[in-house]
């Protein structure tokens, strides 16, 4: 036989607030040197989808 376990009292909710890092024009420019981060190119490896 189990024991069952403690539950714990529910969080109050709190309403999501919304953060502003900067304008969609500063956040998308590429810094120098940051090139291709992702890794793809003509030498990588595609997907496998089976």
């Amino acid at each position: 036989m189990t024991i069952p376990a403690q539950s714990t009292p529910k969080q109050t909710y709190h309403a999501p607030q919304l953060r502003q890092y900067g304008t969609i024009n500063t956040l998308t420019q590429a810094s120098p040197g940051s090139g291709d981060l992702d890794g793809a190119g003509l030498t990588s490896t595609p997907n496998r989808t089976a």
